[in-house]
């Protein structure tokens, strides 16, 4: 929600969003706000406001929607009347109101949104829950709740994890896009949260399969392989570095490759000749 907000922000006052450009028409934003009312969501509009550098008559391009017996059709009405190019809905589950867990119906309430997006040439965002169970999980489109129909309709689907070791930093995953390069659906963007709610960029990349392990683990990881590459040094075979360890020559070719896959993208990789086993 908070990294919503703030695109909102950026795109009702700014040519800027983290690190890219706001293609903004008419810089003009509709928040649906289903589970936080003005009261709620105002202080944190404010708070993420003047730590953008926004002021507050900036922001007379963003619009909220609190409660409507029909999202769609205020929507449409609203977007009719004042063209937006952004509309977040938060959180999806609340406009879903058939079960998340049948296809078919889950498809029925994208497809509404869809029109309204053709219709009125905007993006659509919506916020959703992962599973409890991703936490410890790779960042993966089936982290989403709720049917496969659900990331199968979607053009773009983000998933946002806090990073393991240090909870203000965070990791903006594309799990699924249909429209954007492949290596951007490898290593995560890396953000910092700030306490006034604000994602302020990292500059870096984390690989996927490097989000879930924790520091302690990558220390033990780094003294095996470093003693592993010590001995391969020294002229020891594969085989011999695996009696050592009490595993097969084939494991500690796998540590190897394992490690440097992990851990040593900008470092190049050790050479681990099929000669040597």
């Amino acid at each position: 929600s908070s990294l919503a907000r703030q695109q909102c922000i950026m795109v009702v006052a700014s040519d800027k969003f983290l690190d890219f450009d706001v293609n903004a028409k008419y810089h003009r934003a509709i928040y649906v706000s289903l589970e936080d009312d003005l009261f709620a969501i105002s202080p944190l509009f404010k708070k993420q406001a003047k730590a953008l550098g926004v002021e507050a008559s900036q922001l007379k391009g963003l619009e909220f929607i609190f409660f409507s017996d029909n999202i769609v059709a205020e929507l449409d009405q609203r977007l009719t009347e004042n063209p937006a190019d952004l509309v977040v809905i938060d959180p999806y589950s609340q406009v879903c109101s058939k079960d998340m867990y049948k296809a078919n119906e889950v498809r029925d309430v994208l497809s509404e949104y869809q029109k309204l997006a053709i219709k009125h040439r905007c993006l659509i965002i919506f916020i959703h829950h992962t599973r409890k169970t991703s936490e410890i999980l790779n960042p993966s489109k089936n982290n989403a709740i709720g049917s496969q129909a659900f990331e199968a309709y979607l053009r773009l689907l983000l998933e946002v994890k806090s990073n393991i070791n240090n909870p203000q930093k965070k990791h903006v995953c594309v799990v699924k896009g249909n429209y954007v390069p492949s290596e951007f659906k490898r290593d995560s963007f890396d953000f910092e949260f700030t306490k006034d709610l604000i994602y302020k960029s990292l500059g870096t990349r984390t690989p996927f399969d490097r989000l879930d392990v924790p520091e302690s683990k990558i220390s033990d990881l780094k003294q095996e392989y470093d003693k592993i590459i010590e001995m391969k040094n020294n002229g020891m075979s594969l085989r011999n570095i695996g009696e050592v360890f009490g595993v097969s020559h084939s494991a500690i070719r796998n540590k190897i490759i394992s490690y440097e896959q992990k851990f040593k993208q900008d470092e190049g990789e050790t050479e681990v000749e099929d000669g040597n086993e």
